[in-house]
Order: C-alpha cells, then structure tokens, then sequence
C-alpha cells in the first residue's frame, strides 16, 4: 500500500509521461480492487487510487478517501471480538483521514484539514504507532504555519521530531528540522531558521540526497541575505552577503552536476538578488557599480535558461526584476549623475516592465503582472509621464481590489491581517502619488477614498458572521452553494499565488455569487460594502455636513529607492462636502509629531492625560495645532462632521480637543465618528432607535468565597450604576435582565446577549499592547488619590498579556475570572474573560447599542489604516450598531454620573446619538476632560 510523509516542497504537474504511468497503476488498482476478497483490501485499493489522484484531481481523490472511511465505519460497526482485524481497520482509518487532511491543507481548507489530521492522530495514539504519531505531528505543525500561528507549528514539529530521533528516522528529522526553518524564517528569526537548516543539510550530505543539498543551500542563502539586508554594521553585513553567495553557488554546482537548468536559472536569480541588495546598502560608488554590474549578469543568465525552458512565469520575473534594477539604477544619484543617464536607466526600466506585463498577461499570471506594474508606475512619474503613471497606478489598486475580493470571503482575521500587510505599501504609495500630483489629477482623490472605505468595510465584516447566516437559514441549497463558492475562491487563490490563469474559474466564482446575493441578505450586505463609492456618500450629505476620512501612510516619492519609503508617515485627512466634485486630500502632520504629543506613554492615567488634553483652567492646543487647524478653512460653513480616525488617531477624543479657553471641538461642530464613513450610505436619516430589551452587567463578583486571590478588584460604583439603570429602563417599560454578583458569567453574555437591543456593561476590561514592542511592563497605578479605576493595567503577566494575536489581548472581565487569570493555558470556554476573539464567533447583529462601562475598551494594537484590533473592532465585527467605550481609565464616580445621565436622556428622546452628545455636554460644563472625554460613540 502506498505511504507517504507530506514535504514542504512545491509540487509540479504531471508530465504527459507521468499522467500515462498513472492511467496503468490506476488500471492495476482496479483489478485488485474488483478481485480483492477482503475489505481491508478494497480499503487500502481506495486510497490507494485517492494517492494517485491528489495533486491532479483533488475532488476524485477525496472522493475515494471517504469511500475508504465509508468502508471501515461500516466493518467497525459490525466486528467484535477480532481484535487484529480491528487494529487494520483503525490504521486504514487514520490513513484516510490524515490523506484528507493533507488535500485540504492543499486547498486552503485550514480548519478542516485540522479536523481530520487530529482525528488520525487520535487513532494513531490509540494504536501506539509512533511513526504515524510523528507524520500527524507534523502534518498538523505544517497546517498551524500556514495559518501563521508559528508557536503552535514549531510545537507540532518539535514534537513530531522527537519521536523521529527516537526511532532513528535521520530521513524525516531533515524534513522536520527544513520546515521548522521555514517557520523561523517567516519569524524573521534568522539564527534559528540558519540552525535548522542546517541541521536538515547535515543529514541531507550523510546520504548524498543532491537535490535535497541544493534545496538546503538555497534556504541557507536566503537566510544569510535577510539577515544582511537588516544588519547596520558594514563589515558583518558583507560577510553574510559574501555566505550567501557561497551557498548559493554550492546549490548552483549541483544543479550544475545534474544538469537541472530549472534548478541553474533560480539560483541566477537569487545570485542577482543578493548583488541588487548589495548594491543598495552599499556607500562606495565603485562597489555599488559593481554589483549592479553582477546582479545584471546573473538575472541575464537565469533569462537564457528560462528562455531555453520555455518558462514564460520565470521569464516573467526576470524582466520584473530587471525593470526593479535599472529604476534602481536611476534613482541613485551617484551613478546617474546627469538627466540623460537617469532617462537611459528609466528606458530600459519600462522596456523591462513591458515585457514582464506581455508575458504575464500572456499567461494570465497577476502576480507577476502586478508586480512589474507597480515598477512601470513608478518608472513613468520619475520620467515626468504622468499620465502613463496614474493609468499604471490605477490598474495596479484594480488588481489589488481584485485580490482582496477574491480572498477575503474565507480568510481568518490573522490572515487578513497578513495579507494586507503584503499589500499595503502599494497603497501607500498609490496614495503619495494622489496627494503630490491631485491639482493635476483631481479624480485620483476619489480612488484614495474608495480604496480606504472598501478596505475598512471589509475588515469590519467577519467572515464568521456571514457563515453563520447562510448556514442558519436551513437552506441546503444555499448552504451548498456558498460552500462550493467558498472552496472554488480558494482554489483560485492558490492558482493565483502560483501564477497560472484563473479566468474560467473566476467567471464561474462570480456566477455563484450572483446566486449567494439573490438568495441571501447577509450575503448581498457583504456584496454591498465593495459596491459604496465616493458619490453615494456625497449625495447624503447636507450643505452643512462634511465627511472627513482620515488616512495615514509611508511618505514615498519617485526619487526615492523603489524599496524603500522615506523615513516618515504621513497623516491626512480626506474631506468630502456635498457641493465637492471630487474629494480634498488634506496633509495634516507626520505621526512622529502625535507620537511627541502622546510621548508613546501606554498608562492613560490621571496625570498624562491632564498633560494631553489639558485642564478646565489650563487647556492645551497642540492636538488642535497638528490634527484640526490644517482643516478648519475648508470647513467654512459646516458644523456637523462625520469622522474616521485610523492609526494613532484612533486613541484621540476628538470632542476633547481645545481650540482655545474654555472652547472644545465639541462646542462648535457637532462631530459624529464612524469606524468606516462608507457607512453612511446605507444609514436612514432617522435617529430614533426604540430600545425594547436590554441586558446589564455591574457589581460582579471576580472571586469566589473560597478564592483569596484578588486580581480584578471588585467595583461597588459598578453595582449601583447597573441597579440605576436597570429600575430607569424598567419605569420606561423597556425589559431588561440585570445580571449581577456570581450570576453575571461569561456564559449568560454568550447565551443572551445575541437577542437583545441593548447591552451594557460595567466591570474592568483590559487591553494590553503587543508583547514584543513592550519587553518590560511598566508598574502603573490603579487608585489616584479618591479616584477608582476600571483596569488591570498593573496585574501580573499572563498568557493574555504576552499573547501574540491582539484579539487575546483585549477583552471584559465577568465572574469568576480571578481563579482563571493566571492560569497557564486560555483553553478554558466560560472562564470569566470574555477576549474580543471570543466576541468575533458571536451573532450580536440584532444589538442595537453596546455600552462598555469599562476601562480602555476602545483601545487595541494600531496596525496601519486597517483600525484598532480589539474589542472596538471584534464588536464591529460581530455585528453591533452603535457602541460606546471608553479610551482611558475610566473613574468609577463620574462614569455612574455619566451612565445615569446619558440613559435618561435615551429614554426620553430614543436618539441614541443625541443622548451620547447632551450627556458630554453637561458633563463637560463641570469636569476637566479626564473625567468625560474618555468615552466615545462609535458607528
């Protein structure tokens, strides 16, 4: 029966030859199959024909796996006492199950093909079959690292590794220890990703495995460039150049001995790749000549073997990086010393780049496509053609959008977030192009808006939400067809990864989906946020309303190196009037200056922000000067504004901002703030919202009697604010459960929340920010003087402080969380922490307004444009309306005032928003900004 152990290696398609070799072992199958007399035979013939289907027709293949499980369960189901028969059954069972898991992870199917592998090494345990264990092992650890959550894979891959020493399996730890450095890598932790590759060449040379030798030094080369490119010392960086050249030129002698030109032409290319990067850090003119002189030949030399392979995808890259060498050439103001140098570089550059498009054009590759069309973008504005650079600028953002609407429908949040992460410096210079060049090209403003709010709106949908909702509608069909639209997406996103044409199949994905949009409404509300653009949101506004996007990106001109940004971020604020033809691109300031302002302080306490937002008797301007000041004379006339912040903006209190004594923003425009101002073209003009039912949360008990820990202190002021409430909502006729002391669990949020108009909670939240920016916590107050606070900011680490994924690091507390808080795992389903990951698995799309009567819930890491992961997003996400939540320490006192405030006036005017601004009001006529201004009403 076929074995096999799943490597982390690219597969290629069956030759001609190979498919023919198939159809003849497909035939034998059969006729073992058709003659077997045992079903432990016709099991393993099954997978054995799903083995010879899997990377060329994975439906077949799974196909006939789950005929093999379908003939096992059905034997298990009837054996008893054979004991022996029994155990081959189970093997057979473990092997199906971890082949299915393997197709799937093929496909993308990340979560599924979990599934599967844990219940084959599930079965594996059970049969004490350590080498099988070892194979799930890393089956699953090569799962985890595609999903990106690197601890879980190297775990899997140590484990799996262990027992391969144990049973002297040199073969399998070498493929091991090469993914454990690929894993390391992606880290960026070059030193363990060098020791596991060559841990994995060490065991490669004791069999003389050429081509698993050649692989290893390639690995190794890359290591040694990446670990150069982020080196500052000139001597240690030439070193690691110099080693990486070496290994690559070892990989290159065996390609060499085994005459593989495919092997040759890519270590030309790496060779190239090392010089180009060379030459950038490079300070001697001569020595930087040099290597672009060497990268030249190297790239050359891989195009000859290319050409000589018919491999249109490689000759692709190469001309894309020849187009990247000489634009390099250009904007290097000591080799181009003169215009006619510069122009020559920049001529040969878009030669290159034309090429690169032709070909990928020609073999449907977008990748390659994208790539050299972002080099002929930039080549074309350098040269002064302008319009050839916004026609390239503009196909470039298409497909960009094109891609992120092709992957976003089944992306986890992580890997949304990873994914923008590979893009977002084309939009950043998309939108350095639209600032610098919009008197001459106006419209460009309007693509930078669409961009953003398509971008924002989409991060705000999750995709568990949306599956929730077809898979709730007891439609089969429907259920079917979004399934099959699911898998169809990632297919073509794995095709699209590896260059090949998806055309057919992507008319055929948006076919289904015409299908989804007709027959599901939280589908074609998905399909909606993609279709708002710049003109639905002007026609909604009035003559005194102004929409204000604001966007923050790496400054980047052409005369910079094409890798590289200039050393700042830009912040600018994008203005839309109802009288606007096209939008305004507003430059505001750099994020160094906010981050002065804001002195990268993390406490949010009594004193710093007095510093920030200043006093009654003392107020400070400086967040008016940099943020407000830049957009007032285009604001003439208007006094209502719909904002959206992004990056460092996100933890301003707009409201607070002093323009001058005694005179807030908030005195003089009424200002709305919006995760995303796209939404304003599906808002009704109507504010009232009639609240019918309701759920609060105050005076929870964090331990139990038995418990003398006492991390989360217990908060009485939360206690009487949620009895207020409670008995004013109730005297209004509006239903309400009030949830308090032991009773007011995590799992009565999970159970209730999701039927109700109206949450609220008051307990302590917490965020924590990104472990490896804050190596060492700082010790931070809770009591200042008279006032109490809403926080954990001072309690011990735990694995929700030092949490790589920032939705773990943001959360609410509820009962019983103390005996939870330090424990070592965050397995634990109903434990007292409600995470913002837990929030994004539940449906709140019915929940009108959500009120955090808790400290800092509004916070999360920054990351980039894409917004604040955390519990504001994870709420967004999970579909609440309206939310409330607060920026800094909360004090226990005024928050009770302000809480009682805004809900009589909610109760009288049913305007959620009018209550939120009159309730600031009031409260800002007796309180510095510390006590009022921490809270804000986000739509």
């Amino acid at each position: 029966m076929l074995r096999k152990l799943i490597l982390y290696f690219t597969i290629f398609i069956l030759s001609l030859g190979a498919q023919a070799q198939n159809r003849a072992k497909l035939e034998s199958l059969w006729r073992i199959y058709n003659n077997s007399l045992h079903d432990t035979t016709k099991v393993q013939a099954y997978i054995a024909i799903g083995d010879v289907y899997e990377y060329v027709i994975p439906d077949s293949a799974l196909y006939f796996y789950h005929k093999a499980l379908k003939v096992v369960e059905d034997n298990l189901q009837s054996l008893t006492n054979d004991s022996l028969i029994t155990s081959i059954f189970l093997a057979e069972k473990a092997t199906a199950n971890q082949y299915i898991g393997i197709v799937l992870w093929n496909r993308g199917n990340f979560d599924l093909s979990l599934h599967h592998h844990n219940k084959a090494l599930a079965i594996n345990e059970k049969l004490g079959n350590k080498k099988r264990i070892s194979s799930c092992f890393s089956n699953i650890g090569l799962v985890y690292a595609d999903q990106g959550d690197y601890d879980k894979a190297i775990n899997f891959y140590e484990k799996s590794v262990e027992i391969k020493v144990e049973l002297g399996d040199r073969r399998g730890s070498s493929i091991t220890f090469n993914n454990m450095g690929n894993v390391y890598n992606s880290q960026g932790n070059y030193e363990k990703a060098l020791e596991y590759y060559v841990k994995s060449l060490e065991i490669k040379e004791e069999y003389s495995d050429k081509r698993g030798m050649s692989a290893s030094y390639i690995n190794i080369g890359i290591v040694y460039k990446n670990l150069a490119t982020h080196l500052k010392d000139n001597i240690i960086r030439d070193e690691m150049f110099n080693k990486a050249i070496v290994s690559y030129q070892k990989a290159l002698n065996i390609y060499l001995e085994l005459d593989d030109k495919m092997g040759e032409s890519t270590v030309y290319v790496n060779i190239g790749n090392v010089y180009v990067e060379r030459a950038l850090k490079s300070n001697n003119i001569s020595d930087k000549s040099e290597y672009f002189k060497r990268a030249f030949y190297y790239y050359r030399k891989s195009l000859e073997r290319k050409n000589e392979l018919l491999d249109k995808n490689g000759e692709a890259i190469v001309y894309g990086n020849l187009a990247s060498l000489f634009l390099n050439l250009a904007n290097d103001r000591e080799i181009a010393k003169v215009q006619s140098d510069m122009n020559a570089y920049l001529d040969s550059a878009i030669i290159y780049g034309e090429r690169s498009i032709l070909i990928s054009r020609e073999i449907g590759s977008k990748p390659r496509e994208k790539y050299a069309t972002l080099y002929m973008a930039i080549a074309n504005w350098k040269k002064g053609r302008t319009n050839f650079a916004a026609s390239y600028f503009d196909n470039l953002i298409q497909m960009n959008n094109n891609n992120i609407m092709m992957n976003f429908s089944f992306l986890s949040e992580f890997e949304k977030e990873k994914f923008f992460s590979t893009i977002g410096s084309e939009y950043d210079k998309f939108n350095s192009f639209a600032l610098y060049l919009q008197k001459t090209f106006p419209e460009l403003a309007v693509s930078s808006y669409n961009n953003t709010i398509k971008n924002k709106g989409l991060l705000l949908k999750s995709n568990t939400a949306m599956k929730n909702a077809v898979y709730n509608s007891n439609d089969s069909l429907l259920i079917k067809r979004y399934d099959e639209w699911i898998q169809l997406r990632k297919d073509i996103a794995k095709l699209y990864a590896q260059g090949k044409a998806t055309r057919d199949l992507e008319k055929t994905a948006d076919e289904m989906e015409s299908f989804l949009v007709r027959n599901s409404n939280e589908f074609s509300n998905f399909k909606k946020v993609q279709d708002i653009s710049y003109e639905d949101i002007r026609k909604k506004l009035k003559a005194n309303e102004a929409v204000i996007e604001f966007i923050n990106f790496q400054d980047f001109h052409p005369d910079s190196n094409i890798i590289e940004f200039k050393d700042k971020v830009i912040y600018a604020a994008i203005l839309l009037k109802s009288d606007s033809k096209y939008p305004e691109i507003i430059t505001l300031f750099e994020e160094k200056q906010l981050e002065e302002l804001l002195s990268n302080y993390t406490g949010n306490n009594f004193e710093y922000i007095n510093q920030v937002y200043g006093t009654l008797n003392h107020l400070n301007t400086s967040l008016y000067e940099i943020i407000w000041k830049p957009l007032e004379s285009h604001l003439q006339g208007i006094n209502k504004v719909f904002i959206s912040p992004t990056g460092l903006l996100h933890k301003i209190s707009f409201a607070a901002i002093a323009k001058g004594h005694n005179k807030y923003l908030c005195d003089i425009y009424n200002i709305e703030l919006k995760s995303n101002t796209g939404i304003l073209a599906e808002l009704e003009d109507t504010q009232a919202v009639k609240i019918k039912n309701a759920i609060i949360y105050g005076g929870i008990e964090y331990s139990t009697e038995d418990l003398n820990i006492e991390q989360w202190k217990y908060l009485p002021g939360t206690k009487s604010e949620s009895e207020k409430i409670s008995k004013l909502l109730q005297s209004k006729k509006i239903n309400n459960k009030h949830f308090t002391g032991e009773e007011a669990s995590e799992e009565s949020f999970k159970n209730f929340a999701s039927d109700v108009d109206l949450l609220h909670i008051a307990t302590h939240g917490f965020f924590y920010p990104d472990p490896e920016k804050v190596k060492k916590q700082k010790e931070k107050a809770t009591v200042k003087g008279e006032v109490e606070f809403r926080s954990g900011q001072n309690l011990t680490r735990n694995a929700f402080v030092e949490s790589k994924n920032p939705f773990m690091r943001s959360g609410l507390i509820f009962a019983g969380a103390n005996y939870a808080w330090n424990e070592s795992t965050l397995d634990i389903e109903n434990d007292g922490i409600l995470t913002a990951q837990e929030v994004t698995n539940i449906d709140l799309r019915k929940v009108e307004l959500l009120v955090m009567s808790a400290c800092e819930t509004g916070l999360g890491d920054i990351v980039g444009s894409e917004g604040v992961y955390g519990l504001q997003r994870a709420f967004k996400m999970a579909g609440v309306k309206k939310i409330i939540m607060s920026l800094w320490q909360v004090p226990d006192k005024e928050t009770e005032e302000f809480m009682t405030l805004f809900y009589q006036s909610l109760t009288k005017t049913n305007d959620i928003k009018l209550s939120f601004v009159n309730t600031q009001k009031a409260m800002r006529l007796k309180y510095d900004p510390f006590y009022w201004a921490a809270f804000v009403l986000i739509e």
